[in-house]
């Protein structure tokens, strides 16, 4: 295959790199691991020697009779065979890609190793391009052109038509942008006998031939490979090949049903109808025929059966995937395929519960059979059907209408143009977004089947597969599936039951979703019992990656930085950026409704000092959204609650007190929203334990003080962003609290005012003040107003012995 023309030799290594192949008995495991490792340290081999090893596993793939393990044979056969009867019952004879006894498994890895070495030469050669044979790119791009020329012309025998399309499946894994450039310039040579392949095998009664059946598989594997790739899906699906989805309809119709000759062997029809399906769900063709579908709704979605009878059957699918004799092949191939098919809301309806449980439970056996491509293609899967439409505007609603009315105004315009119509394959449905209900059902029927438990069992599996290094994109299908999971309240108990908490602290560790989604566990649920003790803290700091903080730099956050859909649950602020994104309003709102419930823990109480400071940076208290602004504000009562410290370090520092202060006393207004009116009254109820309080009270603050605007500067707070105080020309705060004493109708938060006229009774100025001011009159009124609060009395009581301690009785 290879052109015999060499360069001299590469520039070598300090280190001699291992032998060269020589034959094929010598391509066994231990020695391409030393020759990937070679290379990867950059021992590249001399031209000539790519060459000739690039020869040598050529021919080792397409061996008709591959070399067993434990008896090598002494040298692989060199060229395709051609047997004189096409008709030959080979039933023994498999696809070498596919073949686990006879290949080594690493021989893929240093294909594309090799490959690799030979993409760099055609950037920079060392030869100037009018040397013999010109750069190794451009010879080993002739001779794999010519070789492609050759072994898919129709005239050929139907064996080495299956090895080279074997061969170019191959090259399609290990090589891409090698594979697509020569499929890109050779696409008649290379696909026209492919659509006859499968046209024959749609329309033909010709399956009781295996060596025919395994021709169609390897095509359709070809095809499976190549639709990954933008370029080669736009030839793929070119009009000039138009009859390739049709047959593709067709046998992954016959797949499906068991329709076709009763001789086709069940093993080779799964294959196909898993390959085919996988190209139709990468085209964005479904498996249906040239009618119009029935659109669904929410309220109605369309049973199983009605996918079942479109063509596309994911029942189908799901048996190749748990079947017990599926080859490794069939069952990712068929995994792909469905996992890109439930991007399609009806095929996410049509799956029943029971074949559900059934993949469920292939998946966390575990064992060999689950792959990494197979876990990273159930992960996705179960993305699908967890996620949550998109939050639209009315606009952006009403925008979508009317664009899917015109499209299906063009459609009809199309189907009543004729045949040429009629034959062409139907686009992918845009259909409406699936209803939030029916998403919520979905997660939980999943968590009814343990799906945390399944996922948690697929992560440990490919941690031990893989050495500890698990697939950042399994690990961030995980992390989105459990912030889906959490999305409701009433599941996140079900997912801590069944082990969410270890799983999503190890996804937390880089994926900001897999934090978000422990936040909402740790919103709903007691911590004290749903997390261990030891967890407490590393939790809390991951919590504290969500907020926003400004002073620090882009590499501060262990998070990666993707992009995806972030989910927001009612009442809390809109998500408006990603989930990845450190400014995610909605994560920011559950983080600190997180940390509000886990402050209280002893093992955070001393980090509160810390929390405080990170508090101040990330703007939380002065947010523009008023329900990060509550939550701050009640995590910043929560905290001052926990000890002295905490009060003393607000209380002792001038500015932070005063911007609390004035705060406090707007937030407290009864025109605020009562859980906002709460936490700021909780807040002033624990600093009025500090003197220091207690004097500020006692100081004339306007809304234009100098020094309170200072405080507001320094703090880079814009002053006209915070509310307004009701009473700007009060002279003391006292005053304003005191208008808030005469109006309050909670008792709730009657008591935390009264808890803080009861700190303020304490100091003998303020008693002076609060007869001139007849407090006492005011807080008989707000007693009056609950006479069957027994704490409200008796803070009552105690707030007025001393106030009349304190001076002359009214």
């Amino acid at each position: 295959m290879m052109a015999n023309g060499s360069r001299p030799a590469s520039t070598a290594a300090a280190a001699a790199p291992p032998p060269e192949l020589r034959d094929a008995a010598a391509v066994t495991n231990r020695a391409l691991a030393e020759r990937i490792k070679a290379v990867t340290a950059g021992h590249v081999p001399a031209d000539d020697a790519i060459e000739r090893e690039l020869l040598l596993l050529l021919n080792v793939t397409l061996a008709a009779d591959p070399p067993a393990p434990a008896a090598p044979v002494a040298a692989a056969k060199t060229g395709p065979t051609v047997h004189g009867d096409e008709d030959e019952d080979d039933e023994d004879e498999e696809d070498s890609d596919t073949n686990e006894d006879g290949l080594p498994t690493l021989l893929p890895l240093y294909l594309a190793k090799l490959l690799e070495v030979v993409e760099a030469t055609g950037s920079t050669p060392s030869e100037p391009p009018a040397a013999a044979g010109g750069n190794l790119r451009d010879r080993i791009d002739a001779a794999a052109s010519a070789f492609l020329l050759r072994t898919f012309d129709d005239a050929r025998p139907l064996r080495e038509r299956t090895r080279g399309a074997v061969a170019l499946a191959l090259l399609l894994r290990t090589c891409p942008s090698m594979a697509t450039r020569l499929l890109v310039a050779h696409a008649d040579a290379v696909l026209e006998p492919i659509a006859d392949t499968l046209e024959q095998a749609a329309d033909r009664p010709c399956w009781h031939k295996p060596a025919v059946a395994r021709l169609v598989v390897a095509s359709l594997d070809v095809l499976a490979q190549a639709a990954a790739h933008a370029p080669l899906r736009a030839l793929i699906g070119d009009n000039k090949f138009k009859v390739i989805p049709t047959s593709l309809r067709t046998i992954a119709r016959q797949a499906s049903r068991g329709a076709g000759p009763v001789s086709m062997t069940t093993e080779l029809a799964a294959t196909a109808g898993a390959h085919a399906a996988n190209v139709l769900a990468k085209l964005g063709i479904n498996t249906t025929s040239s009618a119009p579908s029935t659109p669904t709704t929410a309220s109605a979605p369309a049973p199983a059966a009605a996918a079942t009878d479109a063509g596309f059957d994911p029942e189908a699918l799901v048996a190749a995937i748990t079947a017990e004799s599926a080859s490794r092949a069939e069952r990712e191939s068929a995994m792909e395929a469905l996992a890109l098919a439930s991007l399609r809301i009806p095929v996410r309806r049509s799956l029943s519960k029971a074949s559900l449980l059934v993949l469920l439970a292939t998946m966390r056996a575990g064992g060999p059979r689950i792959t990494p491509s197979l876990a990273f293609g159930f992960v996705t899967l179960l993305h699908h059907l967890t996620m949550y439409p998109l939050a639209l505007t009315p606009e952006q609603r009403q925008l979508r209408r009317l664009a899917r009315f015109a499209k299906s105004g063009m459609s009809a315009a199309a189907a009543a143009a004729g045949a040429a119509a009629k034959d062409a394959p139907p686009a992918a449905n845009d259909e409406e977004d699936d209803d939030e209900s029916a998403v919520s059902a979905r997660c939980l029927m999943l968590l009814d089947m343990h799906v945390v438990a399944v996922l948690a069992a697929v992560y440990r599996h490919q941690s031990q597969v893989t050495g500890g290094k698990v697939s950042s994109a399994l690990v961030a299908g995980i992390a989105r599936i459990g912030l889906d999971l959490a999305r409701v309240p009433a599941h996140r108990g079900k997912m801590v039951q069944q082990g969410a908490v270890g799983l999503l602290a190890r996804a937390a560790r880089t994926e900001r979703a897999a934090a978000q989604a422990l936040a909402r566990c740790a919103i709903t649920l007691n911590p004290a019992v749903a997390f261990q003790d030891a967890l407490i803290a590393p939790l809390a700091a991951q919590f504290w990656h969500l907020v926003p903080d400004p002073t620090a730099g882009s590499d501060a956050s262990p998070f990666r930085r993707r992009s995806s859909v972030a989910s927001s649950s009612q009442g809390a602020p809109s998500s408006g950026a990603p989930a990845g994104d450190a400014n995610d309003p909605l994560a920011h709102y559950e983080a600190l409704l997180a940390l509000t419930n886990l402050s209280t823990h002893a093992g955070v109480v001393p980090s509160h000092l810390s929390w405080l400071e990170r508090l101040d940076r990330s703007g939380s208290l002065t947010a523009d959204n008023p329900e990060i602004r509550r939550a701050a504000w009640e995590l910043l009562g929560n905290m001052l609650c926990c000890g002295p410290d905490m009060v003393e370090a607000c209380a002792t520092n001038p500015r932070r007190l005063r911007l609390l202060l004035h705060l406090g006393v707007a937030h407290a207004h009864v025109d605020e929203r009562f859980e906002m009116r709460r936490a700021a009254t909780g807040v002033l109820a624990m600093l009025s334990f500090a003197p220091e309080t207690i004097a500020a009270l006692l100081t004339v603050h306007r809304d234009g003080d100098t020094d309170l605007a200072d405080d507001l500067a320094d703090l880079s707070i814009d002053a006209s962003s915070l509310p307004t105080t009701p009473s700007p020309d009060s002279p003391l705060p006292l005053a304003r609290l005191l208008a808030l004493t005469l109006d309050e109708p909670s008792a709730e938060i009657a008591h935390r005012v009264l808890q803080l006229w009861l700190n303020v009774a304490h100091v003998p100025a303020a008693t002076t003040w609060a007869r001139v001011a007849k407090v006492p009159a005011a807080l008989r009124a707000l007693q009056a107003r609950f006479p069957a609060h027994a704490e409200v009395r008796q803070l009552v009581a105690d707030t007025l012995q001393l106030i009349a301690a304190g001076g002359a009785r009214e």
